[in-house]
């Protein structure tokens, strides 16, 4: 598996099974939200499905794409909490955003770079979507270096509804990128017990415009990620990195 999260940490926690999936994870409380009423957000890394989680590094940059399309910087308002889940405690994030325009805000987040060996950068460009009262700027950009754009209206899904995205890499589309989609579990599993890894991170394949298409059978909250290698070239202490870059964006199904 080619995920960021995955490197990251295995290069750490070299027992962990590669069978496992890590992402990150940037999900809130409001599906429906409304004006002038905050939403709480929370940023994780961890399992998604097996709700196992690692700390996380504060974020590059938070930001809100308002409706209008007007961009808002949220790193001011973003505190550090620990998520606890069973008996296990990780460094995570949180912030409230309260929307003050009627329509769908993005909340994007980029997070930290981590430089590995040879050279190579890894990076996460995450998005999730706040609705408040009308259905007006979902089909708005981030403009981040990797990104998933929605093709179907990314709430008011229902369990069993197909969902279609495209994948962006510096705002071109990606061909030939795997998508791997994973349901977020409320409930902790029973990690005895546990289904076959194909059953808990499907995979899908963008075609020639960079489109993918894939069924959400279940409710909750769930990702689309898309890794990316050699998105741009970086500078870090005189070096020359190639940053590999993983987009994800979590919808929410009814």
């Amino acid at each position: 598996m080619k995920r960021i999260s995955s490197i990251v940490i295995l290069l750490s926690l070299i027992s962990v099974s590669t069978a496992l999936a890590h992402f990150p994870i940037l999900i809130h409380d409001a599906p429906f939200a409304e004006i002038n009423k905050p939403v709480n957000l929370l940023y994780a890394v961890g399992h998604p499905y097996e709700q196992e989680y690692e700390d996380a590094e504060k974020p590059q940059s938070v930001f809100a794409i308002k409706p209008s399309g007007q961009k808002v910087q949220l790193i001011p308002i973003l505190k550090g909490t620990v998520h606890t889940v069973r008996d296990q405690k990780a460094k995570a994030f949180k912030l409230a955003y309260t929307p003050d325009q009627k329509g769908d805000h993005i909340i994007g987040l980029n997070s930290s770079i981590y430089f590995g060996r040879k050279q190579q950068a890894y990076q996460d460009f995450l998005k999730v979507f706040i609705h408040a009262e009308r259905t007006e700027g979902w089909r708005n950009k981030t403009g981040q270096p990797m990104e998933i754009v929605p093709l179907t209206r990314p709430y008011g899904l229902e369990a069993g509804f197909v969902f279609s995205g495209q994948v962006l890499k510096n705002g071109e589309p990606a061909p030939g990128v795997e998508i791997e989609i994973e349901q977020y579990l409320d409930t902790p599993p029973d990690l005895k017990n546990l289904p076959p890894e194909p059953m808990i991170t499907r995979i899908a394949v963008t075609d020639p415009n960079g489109v993918f298409v894939h069924t959400l059978p279940h409710q909750g909250w769930w990702i689309m990620a898309a890794y990316v290698e050699d998105v741009n070239k970086i500078r870090h202490e005189g070096k020359t990195y190639s940053l590999n870059a993983q987009a994800a964006m979590w919808v929410h199904v009814e």
